[in-house]
């Protein structure tokens, strides 16, 4: 009787141990993929928005008293710094979400 506990427990184990490694392979893939970011599509997201807020404002504002140079120069950094702080998002939460999953692997495993 003693000898089917303990082979009914080794498939147990090996379970559990090919389980914890599929999961080990998973928050590996994940943290890689958390790692590659590089806050492009956020950037392009943010630029995309500043574009179409600026030509809004071209559209519906007058801005003539300004002068088209003027309005130009302020849109066009408006655009650009939209896309470099998207970008800075980006990053931000991709570093987020590692410290996320850390932390969350931390209190799983107790360690």
């Amino acid at each position: 009787m003693p000898a089917m506990h303990e082979s009914s427990v080794e498939p147990d184990t090996d379970a559990d141990a090919d389980l914890r490694q599929r999961e080990r392979q998973r928050i590996l893939e994940k943290i890689g993929r958390y790692r590659q970011v590089c806050g492009c599509a956020s950037g392009a997201l943010f630029m995309t928005a500043a574009l179409l807020i600026a030509t809004a404002m071209a559209v519906f504002l007058d801005w003539r008293h300004h002068g088209w140079i003027g309005f130009t120069i302020s849109a066009l950094l408006f655009v650009f710094l939209s896309g470099a702080i998207g970008k800075m998002a980006g990053l931000g939460v991709a570093r987020l979400r590692i410290r996320w999953l850390r932390r969350s692997l931390e209190l799983k495993h107790g360690e």
